[in-house]
């Protein structure tokens, strides 16, 4: 009985899944499924601390992080500008205000900083323009992301970071495509921005602190292939 409700299921979402392309096709025409991997760099330029840890001491330099990320891309259409989504799923180390933050306390020589690793979702709409044997895709979305763990640095001594929520921000930017071999070299450059300030437990403090609200420019590197 398992096996045969198992098989139905299959059969069900197979149904459903050439029904839901047939109609994308009849609605947009031609559709190409793409998918990759990047190498993401980012900044914090965009960043300030939340009221609760906004010292006069602090200073909002730029951060730098990393990570990587997953992404699907389908544009819908067959001529030169097509209507296009990209869902990713994007790992950023080092993520935030950062690892910039000098001075927290008073005097010089004590030094304090920010070490987050964020997950972030965008949803990107936007065209695909072909410009020779080139594509440009400028984008605008919006992102879910959700501040896993850290470390906060103060004085010298580690304090733990954990969740305590998600962020809600957006992201406009411009992707191209340069064809290599049977895919695309895949860049991009965007701004980020989180509407939400990031809220995370600091061990040894009691409740949510309020640290900062995220924003700034990340640019990637990364590899696309053609699936469908």
């Amino acid at each position: 009985m398992k096996k045969l409700l198992m098989t139905v299921a299959l059969g069900v979402a197979l149904t459903f899944a050439a029904s839901a392309e047939n109609a994308f096709s009849n609605l947009f025409g031609t559709v190409r499924m793409e998918a990759g991997l990047k190498g993401i760099v980012t900044t914090g330029a965009g960043s300030a601390w939340s009221d609760d840890f906004d010292f006069p001491t602090n200073r909002d330099n730029v951060n730098f992080g990393g990570g990587f990320g997953l992404f699907g891309h389908a544009a819908f259409g067959s001529g030169s500008v097509r209507y296009m989504n990209q869902l990713e799923v994007n790992l950023l180390f080092n993520d935030g205000i950062g690892n910039s933050i000098t001075n927290f306390f008073d005097g010089d020589d004590e030094k304090g900083y920010l070490s987050v690793l964020t997950l972030d979702i965008p949803l990107l709409f936007g065209v695909d323009i072909d410009v020779g044997k080139i594509v440009l895709s400028p984008f605008i979305g919006p992102v879910l992301s959700v501040p896993l763990t850290g470390t906060a640095t103060f004085a010298g001594k580690d304090y733990d970071l954990s969740c305590k929520g998600v962020n809600f921000g957006g992201t406009v930017g411009l992707g191209v495509g340069i064809p290599v071999g049977p895919g695309q070299i895949a860049i991009d450059a965007r701004y980020a921005y989180d509407f939400t300030e990031t809220k995370m437990k600091v061990e040894d403090l009691d409740g949510t602190q309020t640290l900062y609200r995220r924003g700034g420019i990340q640019v990637s590197l990364g590899y696309k292939t053609q699936l469908k």
